[in-house]
């Protein structure tokens, strides 16, 4: 059986999911409190909220970690008491079934990482610069670890997917593993202030060079996204759509099939299976990066011209020159 924690760091969040019953479809759960803000309202919950920085073992100071300080909160004050454990964020649906498909899965596959958000590991952003510039060093100066042939090898076995978004499900004994593999390397990644992401595609590198099975169980999840999240590089209709999806999850109005149908367009292209917003940011990144490449283009064409034109004036001189050379032959 898996434990399951929701990591969340606002209180008035937490007040506002438990008013609406916004994870009535699992039957047990904890919140594991993130940060410093208030915990004042929290007091009739205290039974259901876990505060990571009262715990004898935490790194809340630690902010540019995120999500991790959950997991090292989780691990070194040995608060899991099942053998597998499911941590995920406070602004995600879980389906009808879902910690049973993941009991289900953990009695087929004991040793399994499940992901409810498969990413392509081809895809732009899983080791770029703006995601990975820590992790990737780290690795190779802690473990003398190359990630990027790593990912390259297991793209060529037939490899595709990488667990993104945060959310996951693993044995106790993984993550232990996992917290303790990424400890050494963390000064070097707390160097950047987006090393919670390097940290995230960190469990990929772990499960290439530790041989671990992976299994992705998009159906039984969806990531809302908190609209208090927006990314500047997220288009419009996007972000419109993302925020009223998190008003209708927050005050539990997607837990019929009937209202789950009933999304715009953008909704529609934010929700398709197995997409998720990232897809739809990568779409638009393509189409910048089209955009781009058409004005690089453009750019090259009026250079050519230039230079065209130049090399025209060029030979029109030598012409000039070789027409004065003849005069004085003659």
């Amino acid at each position: 059986m898996t434990q399951i924690f929701i990591s969340v760091h606002d209180q008035d969040l937490i007040l506002q999911l438990e008013k609406n019953r916004c994870f009535r479809n699992i039957k047990k759960y904890k919140y594991i409190f993130l940060g410093k803000r208030p915990i004042d309202k929290l007091k009739k919950l205290k039974n259901k909220v876990i505060i990571a920085r009262d715990l004898k073992n935490n790194i809340e100071e630690q902010k540019c970690m995120f999500d991790y300080t959950g997991w090292y909160a989780l691990v070194k004050n040995n608060l899991i008491k099942e053998k597998y454990v499911t941590i995920v964020h406070y602004d995600c649906l879980l389906k009808e079934g879902f910690d049973e498909t993941i009991n289900k899965t953990f009695k087929e596959h004991p040793d399994c990482v499940i992901s409810f958000q498969p990413h392509l590991l081809t895809c732009d952003y899983f080791i770029s610069e703006e995601f990975a510039s820590v992790i990737i060093p780290a690795c190779k100066e802690v473990y003398n670890i190359d990630i990027r042939k790593i990912v390259d090898e297991a793209i060529q076995r037939g490899d595709k997917y990488w667990p993104g978004g945060g959310s996951f499900a693993c044995s106790k004994e993984w993550l232990e593993k996992y917290v303790d593999w990424v400890e050494p390397m963390k000064p070097l990644l707390m160097q950047d202030k987006m090393c919670s992401h390097n940290v995230e595609r960190a469990m990929k590198f772990f499960d290439l060079v530790h041989n671990i099975q992976e299994e992705y169980l998009p159906d039984i999840m969806e990531h809302i996204f908190n609209a208090a999240h927006d990314q500047a590089y997220q288009p419009e209709e996007i972000k419109i759509a993302q925020r009223k999806r998190f008003d209708d999850f927050i005050n539990g109005r997607l837990f019929s099939q009937d209202e789950i149908q009933k999304l715009s367009f953008a909704e529609k292209i934010f929700s398709v299976k197995n997409m998720g917003v990232h897809k739809c940011l990568t779409l638009f990144g393509l189409k910048l990066k089209i955009k781009s490449q058409k004005l690089l283009i453009r750019e090259l064409i009026n250079e050519r011209n230039l230079l065209a034109q130049e090399r025209d004036s060029l030979v029109e001189e030598r012409n000039k020159l070789l027409a004065e050379r003849n005069s004085y032959i003659k």
